[in-house]
């Protein structure tokens, strides 16, 4: 396998790391004995894949490959590209096919992942599905087990061949089974299996056709979000095919996600759970115990704890499921809980730290008030980041100002100040826009808008409604006219999970402008297919159930006759559905469940 490629997106577009990642990006974190990219470059060599392609925006990424033959290691078979102006992994990928460097199949990995997958199967399984029909165009890779953290909750619907059907994002939908019918939201029945016990690796193997195709679509953000959204709910137009590769028990992954998962995959580094990759044979090792340090004899050490070279750990210290870095200096009678201390981290007597993640270079002082360290009033934001809040705490970087003691930190709130940008722009657009043209190119400037800095849909959805509505008139005709002008805006960015937000943006309008109704809103909204009769009877049972609200009362009224005439919509397609089950049989499918 030396011709074959392996691409890692070296690089995060998140902040889940508070501010840790704003200076480091997470492939260079420390994971246990060794850096997050030196274990996949490690994984890849011992899959016989040597050819590694690295994409990065933080330089601090080439700074380290630069000295990294100073460490002994090999970089003679690593590329690095520059991705600076890249703000998703879309970006990053197009930026890959503007090279011109892959010109066949080549692995993509995410550069939080943590993995034993043998490849081997993986990339027989993707030459032998692509000699059986060349439309295979992307194999993705998962593994057996339970999801854990809300970015594993997908639902995976696959054809008999392993072929993904659907894949379905369960923080977003609300899906209920049951034994007898399951619906799809696309496509005709056909025999498939229905499985909630898998988890995305950030692996896959790919044709050089999936960059090509985010190139020809430049507003595709993301992998699964994007691609494999569109090309399993376009396939009746597209011919490419998506096939999932199903690990073995025996072989995982994990991806790092935020602290919480990051702290769980070093326990089950620890515990040999990515065998054969452990930690190195040079430490002591005590059942799940590994000690290079200096650890006193009258310290508490549990299982599942990690202690790096010249680390001194003094008497009636605690150590509980935690990883401590090099050259740390651990005070008399301080406990460390659930906690990754990076290198050079120095603490007081009598600290304790619960949940947190130090990065290098850190002081932690005793404090008489509090001797837990938190989030919370710390002195320098960058150098911590919590699984949860606790307590206060007295904390000081190696450079910070020892003036500032009694100083309260005023941490700034970015994101209201993202949000007023936004509303201003969105301002300015609906005010520009007066024909159907012009909106088609505001959906292209508004996409841009996201891509570039991130924005939620419901964000966006927000400040939508916020100005749209500032410019209708309180007569139908107008109203009827601003929805005609707007549709393909608003079918565009209100999906079923910002219909909630839409709905409650035009409640709070019609509740301070008593001219405006409600009910009409809704009417015109299920005219354009912007929502559907269930959530539009959702919302009406919810309105009639509030008690002591005469706006709520007068809206149940008004709307009376059509949330009749949606019962009887939703009456007849059901009436209609049992009809067309009887006629054809039920579906044949196999529910695997956590």
């Amino acid at each position: 396998m030396s011709e074959f490629y392996a691409v890692i997106l070296a690089d995060n577009y998140d902040n889940q790391f508070n501010h840790l990642t704003n200076t480091l990006p997470k492939s260079l974190f420390p994971f246990v004995d060794d850096l997050i990219i030196e274990h996949q470059i490690n994984w890849l060599s011992k899959n016989e894949i040597d050819q590694i392609i690295i994409l990065y925006r933080n330089e601090k990424i080439a700074e380290y490959f630069n000295n990294r033959k100073r460490l002994g290691r090999k970089t003679q078979n690593i590329q690095l590209i520059n991705i600076l102006d890249s703000k998703s992994s879309g970006d990053a990928l197009r930026e890959l096919y503007s090279h011109g460097i892959i010109q066949q199949d080549f692995l993509l990995l995410f550069g939080d992942v943590i993995t034993n997958i043998s490849l081997k199967d993986v990339i027989n399984k993707y030459h032998d599905q692509r000699k059986e029909d060349k439309m295979n165009i992307l194999l993705m890779v998962a593994h057996q087990g339970t999801q854990q953290y809300e970015e594993e909750r997908f639902l995976y619907v696959l054809e008999s061949d392993d072929k993904l059907f659907q894949l379905i994002d369960l923080q977003q939908k609300q899906i209920k089974f049951n034994k007898k019918h399951i619906t799809l939201t696309k496509g005709m029945p056909c025999k498939y299996v229905i499985r909630s016990n898998l988890i995305e690796s950030g692996i896959y193997i790919c044709n050089r056709d999936v960059l090509k195709s985010f190139q020809e679509n430049f507003m595709w953000a993301e992998i699964k979000e994007d691609f494999i959204k569109y090309m399993t709910t376009t396939s009746d137009i597209q011919e490419e095919k998506i096939h999932l590769y199903i690990a073995p028990k025996i072989q995982v992954s994990q991806r790092i996600f935020h602290p919480q998962s990051f702290h769980n995959a070093c326990l089950k580094y620890l515990s040999r759970f990515f065998f054969p990759y452990c930690p190195q044979q040079q430490y002591y090792v005590d059942f799940f115990k590994y000690f290079a340090g200096r650890v006193d004899q009258k310290a508490k050490i549990s299982d599942q704890c990690f202690i790096g070279q010249n680390t001194d750990v003094k008497p009636k210290v605690t150590i509980t499921k935690s990883i401590i870095g090099k050259n740390c200096k651990l005070g008399i009678g301080c406990e460390i809980i659930n906690s990754i201390l990076w290198d050079n981290i120095e603490i007081d007597d009598n600290v304790i730290i619960k949940d947190c993640i130090v990065a290098s270079g850190c002081k932690i002082k005793n404090s008489i008030q509090s001797q837990i360290v938190t989030m919370e009033n710390q002195k320098n934001v960058k150098q911590l980041s919590n699984f949860q809040k606790y307590d206060d705490n007295t904390f000081q970087s190696e450079d910070s100002d020892e003036e500032s003691d009694s100083h309260e930190l005023h941490q700034k709130k970015p994101k209201e100040n993202d949000d007023q940008g936004l509303k201003e722009d969105m301002i300015d657009i609906v005010a520009k826009c007066q024909t159907v043209s012009q909106v088609r190119q505001a959906i292209i400037n508004v996409d841009t808008i996201k891509v570039n800095s991130n924005i939620a849909f419901e964000n966006i959805v927000i400040a939508f409604m916020a100005a749209f509505l500032d410019t209708i008139q309180p007569d139908i005709d107008s109203l009827k006219n601003a929805y005609a002008l707007w549709e393909e805006f608003i079918v565009r960015f209100v999906s079923e999970t910002e219909v909630l937000c839409y709905i409650k943006s035009i409640e709070t309008f019609c509740r301070q402008n008593q001219q405006y109704h409600l009910n009409q809103f809704l009417q015109l909204s299920y005219k354009h297919q912007i929502l559907s009769e269930q959530v539009i009877l959702n919302y009406q049972n919810q309105m009639a159930a509030v008690e002591d609200d005469q706006f709520a009362k007068e809206f149940t009224q008004s709307s009376q006759q059509f949330k009749e005439y949606l019962e009887n919509i939703i009456a007849e397609q059901e009436q209609q559905q049992t009809q067309d089950e009887q006629g054809d049989g039920e579906y044949e499918y196999e529910y695997v469940y956590e």
